[in-house]
């Protein structure tokens, strides 16, 4: 804390008093050891202010002891008793060097004012109560305990690591409330000690890596400390430090400003600066250094904190002992130009190279598009780094190390990581993520087989074609069968002429035609108008008439299926179907987050789906997400594959022999990933939250996933329980059998008709063309409906002329 703070302060108030009573010199004690220049510098300053300040007729005298380290409570008695006699008024210090309170005690006894400046450890009550004349302005240690709690709590750490100096007996009370979370959270909050002159790069060997740190030292040694941290990772963009020594200023930390190995997030504290002074009567004094409240102890317990960054000197925020922290600026916030160093992999639709470019202009894809339009809605530089392995992140348990993006920001080698990288719970342990940017899931990639061109047969073909020729020789037999079977049953033998009672002659229906007639209307399903009497031969129909049903029916059911082929690829519908089937084999990507979802996951599908992946052979596994489609590709339905929808969906747009099988299940997110505490990643979720409410993320979807010149045939996914639409190409037979069966009864037609036309012709004594001529006329007259029997009739006269020979 700045000592020409509590000098004036000290000095205000006696001039408050002198001016009271009049006084023309006012002499002031004060202690300083030999090692204590800066506070006796501070000292004089503020004597000499106060004097040229001044408006009454009085001056302050400054009386100074200096006290050598080796003095004790005997020379502090001494030295004390010769300020009294010197007529002093006041005595400032000694500082906490001294480790006794004669001092105080001495002024207490004789009435004399007594000022502290410096941290003193916390007495009993009852000792406190004989010191009435001694006031200490350094800060409540409990209450600037509770600050640095406060503090590290709004930075949002989630693991840290508290370094303090083990010969600073202040350093406990001041980091008690930091030392209890500690206790109740020992695996993320670390403590490690040190002795100063002691080789600092042990202690930051122990904590390698760290990136968020509490240092309590001494002004004196913290330039070393921090030379010493360089050579293991502590000085980076990606680390935040916390410095908790109010006398921060006084270091000489600001030689490091311009210094690119120390680029770490620094916050210091100190008391709040004010300009205004004025005095309230005996409880509090407002001053440069905030307001100034004493409890009954005389410990100083009104006060507030400014957090600032000691390399630039500007302040960042205020603490009150309300425990509430203000976000404020009071300085010029001077920040260096960062050029933003963007982790990402090649691999459509993300990223992608392109050549005989430069810069950031060789890469395109819907990640590039994105940071750029971040980039235009923040305001920030950027460059695209690829990984060397071109890998998402994985952690490796025998080095203990992260590779691809996730291991770049790790080692502070990037600013943030972007491609289709999953938000996961072992990367968000070492690593922060922005607000998701696209929701997907996980769905499995399956061979479309081409579609084959049906032949025009392709009707017949839910029977083998020994079922054909079983099923008309069945017809054929049935109806020769019919015959017989009539002609031994008594009942099938009818009156041809019902209206006489004594016929000469029976007459049997059941003739070729008619037994034909009837067995082929069964099978159609037709019917016919004709109908056996007899039992044996209603017993005869009722077995063919079953046989007929079950027959067509069977046909019916399997007509759709043969003909699309759906049959065997609705087998598989989803991943349980797959999951509990051997004959077709599935993988994953090899580290990916979908295996890490199967590997970690304890639902019964899927971790039986997950068994069966590793007990494959040759291993089901790929090393990325185009082998794994590549293999899909060459396997021709007998290998299928596990990935995120996004992919999925892509390479679908853009393939027609590849489809996506089931619903998609495992929601994930993708997100940019930052380095722990990254202070623009609040400014990159806002962005792309505002790049989602103005549509702008749905259209840079739409412009790399969809593929525009799509030449597919565009259909909704089936479910294996739907009956699937035929097209012409595939019932095409029926229609030829129907056209070829209309020609056969025309012809057997047209036959009928010249046959009866030379009948014609012969009875009426015409020639064929003209009987032809005569006949297609009347046929063509469709309006008329009755026609004479000419023939017949001329068939009867002959027949009755008694001319006729």
């Amino acid at each position: 804390m700045n000592v020409v703070k509590q000098c004036v302060l000290f000095f205000k108030l006696f001039s408050f008093v002198c001016y009271s009573i009049q006084l023309q010199q006012l002499n002031i004690g004060a202690f300083f050891y030999e090692n204590e220049f800066e506070y006796q510098r501070a000292f004089e300053s503020a004597v000499l202010r106060i004097n040229s300040e001044n408006k009454s007729n009085f001056k302050l005298l400054p009386i100074i002891k200096k006290l050598s380290s080796y003095d004790g409570p005997i020379a502090l008695k001494r030295e004390a008793c010769n300020l009294i006699g010197d007529g002093v008024e006041a005595i400032f210090g000694p500082s906490s060097q001294a480790e006794s309170d004669i001092v105080a005690v001495i002024c207490n006894n004789t009435g004399i004012p007594h000022i502290l400046f410096d941290y003193w450890i916390d007495e009993n009550h009852s000792h406190k109560y004989k010191l009435q004349m001694t006031l200490n302005v350094f800060p409540s240690p409990s209450i600037l305990s509770k600050a640095y709690a406060d503090i590290v709590s709004s930075f949002g750490w989630k693991k840290f690591t508290i370094v303090y100096d083990a010969e600073d007996v202040q350093a406990y009370t001041k980091l008690q409330d930091l030392f209890q979370l500690h206790s109740l959270h020992s695996d993320i909050v670390r403590i490690r000690k040190f002795k100063r002159n002691e080789d600092y790069r042990i202690l930051w060997k122990s904590i390698k890596g760290e990136r968020r740190i509490v240092l309590d030292c001494s002004p004196n040694i913290l330039l070393d400390l921090l030379k010493a941290a360089v050579p293991f990772d502590l000085t980076g963009q990606f680390n935040h430090l916390f410095l908790t020594n109010l006398d921060t200023h006084s270091s000489e930390i600001k030689s490091l400003r311009d210094n690119p190995t120390y680029a770490m997030n620094v916050t210091a504290v100190r008391l709040k600066l004010n300009d205004d002074f004025y005095i309230s009567p005996l409880d509090g004094v407002h001053f440069r250094s905030g307001s100034l409240l004493f409890d009954d102890n005389g410990q100083r317990t009104g006060f507030e904190i400014e957090m600032y960054e000691p390399l630039n000197d500007y302040g960042t925020a205020f603490w009150n002992t309300k425990g509430q922290i203000t976000q404020q600026h009071t300085g010029a916030n001077v920040l260096k130009k960062i050029v933003y160093r963007v982790a990402t992999r090649i691999g459509e639709p993300s990223t992608a190279k392109t050549e005989n470019v430069t810069h950031n202009g060789r890469y395109m894809g819907y990640a590039v598009d994105l940071i750029e339009a971040l980039s235009k809605e923040i305001g920030f530089e950027y460059i695209f780094v690829p990984v060397a392995d071109n890998g998402y992140g994985k952690y490796n348990k025998e080095t203990k190390q992260w590779n691809g993006i996730i291991g770049e920001l790790i080692n502070n080698d990037a600013h943030m990581g972007i491609c289709d990288l999953t938000i996961t719970q072992a990367r968000k342990t070492v690593v922060d993520f922005t607000v998701p940017f696209m929701q997907l899931g996980i769905s499995i990639l399956a061979y479309q087989k081409p579609t084959e061109s049906k032949a025009w047969s392709a009707f017949l073909d839910p029977f083998t074609v020994d079922v054909w020729i079983y099923v008309m020789i069945s017809i054929f037999i049935i109806a020769l069968l019919f015959i017989f079977m009539a002609r031994i049953s008594r009942d099938e033998w009818e009156n041809p002429h019902p209206c006489n009672k004594d016929p000469i002659c029976l007459e049997n229906k059941w003739n070729i035609s008619n037994s034909f007639w009837l067995t082929m209307g069964s099978i159609m399903t037709a019917g016919s108008d004709i109908l056996p009497c007899s039992a044996s031969m209603r017993t005869f129909n009722a077995m063919w008439w079953i046989f007929a049903v079950i027959i067509a029916n069977s046909y019916t059911a399997n007509l759709a299926a043969f003909l699309t082929n759906s049959k065997m690829e609705g087998s598989i519908s989803g991943i349980q179907d797959l999951a509990e089937q051997t004959k077709v084999k599935f993988g994953t990507m090899e580290g990916g987050s979908t295996f890490t979802f199967f590997s970690e996951s304890n639902e019964t599908t899927y971790r039986l789906a997950y068994n069966l992946m590793q007990n494959n052979d040759p291993p089901a596994y790929t090393k990325d997400n185009k082998e794994g489609v590549d293999r899909v590709l060459k396997n021709n339905g007998s290998y299928m594959f596990l990935m995120e929808t996004t992919s999925l969906e892509y390479n679908t747009e853009r393939n027609c022999k590849l489809k996506m099988l089931g619903e998609k299940f495992g929601e994930k997110h993708y997100a940019i990933a930052v380095p722990f505490g990254a202070e623009y990643r609040s400014n990159l979720s806002v962005a792309i939250l505002k790049l989602s409410e103005r549509g702008e993320l749905f259209q840079l979807k739409n412009k790399w996933w969809k593929n525009h010149n799509n030449t597919c045939h565009e259909g909704v996914q089936m479910d294996a329980s739907e009956t699937p639409d035929m097209t012409f190409s595939e019932v095409r037979g029926i229609f030829y059998t129907l056209g070829v069966g209309v020609i056969i009864a025309y012809t057997v037609g047209i036959f009928e008709f010249l046959i009866y036309t030379q009948k014609v012709a012969a009875a009426e004594k015409l020639t064929f063309k003209k009987a032809f001529l005569k006949e297609v006329i009347f046929v063509l007259c469709v309006w008329n409906n009755k026609k004479p029997l000419k023939l017949a009739s001329s068939n009867s006269s002959k027949a009755t002329s008694p001319n006729a020979p």
